[in-house]
């Protein structure tokens, strides 16, 4: 069998055999749920498959980089951006957790990135554990309040002004 089918039936029986609860019928209060990232659309736009279902998801508390830099700068930024979830997350399985809004005006979920089951959400296993808190440390994204989504603005805040003190990313004035 060749290594890309075998990948294909893995991925398919991980689906068949997870404990996945569907967006739509997820229990009030649960909030963390358990996909598979089928694609990087750009770095804060995500399609994931959560049991046999998919969906677009929107990263919360992270903004693209626009304005910031000139223009060719900006696109370089993001594509170092895309290419790093993409090394992050792409084919992989996350926990995506949502926040008081589940899903925006173009009907994406909304959510925080963790790249391991979270236990004390605290600012450590943020800083650790979490897609959306790498992407501002690393200045590939700005921060950005979502209202009424505030769950971990005060961890995010804080992550994307040490990118800034640091000079991290598109934070950098040599480039």
């Amino acid at each position: 069998m060749k290594p890309r089918n075998l990948l294909c039936l893995l991925v398919a029986l991980c689906f068949l055999l997870s404990p996945t609860i569907p967006a739509e019928a997820a229990p009030a209060g649960q909030t963390l749920r358990y996909a598979f990232v089928e694609q990087v659309l750009d770095p804060y736009t995500i399609e994931v498959s959560i049991g046999k279902r998919l969906y677009t998801a929107r990263l919360l508390g992270v903004a693209p980089l626009n304005g910031l830099k000139p223009d060719t700068l900006m696109k370089l930024s993001n594509l170092k951006a895309d290419s790093y979830v993409k090394n992050r997350i792409y084919n992989t399985f996350v926990y995506l957790e949502t926040d008081q809004q589940e899903r925006d005006y173009e009907d994406r979920l909304l959510v925080y990135v963790w790249l391991e089951k979270p236990e004390k959400r605290d600012d450590a296993e943020v800083r650790a554990k979490m897609l959306n808190a790498a992407l501002l440390l690393e200045g590939y994204a700005q921060w950005s309040l979502t209202l009424p989504n505030y769950k971990y603005n005060s961890f995010l805040r804080a992550c994307g002004e040490e990118a800034q003190k640091r000079q991290a990313g598109i934070w950098d004035r040599k480039k």
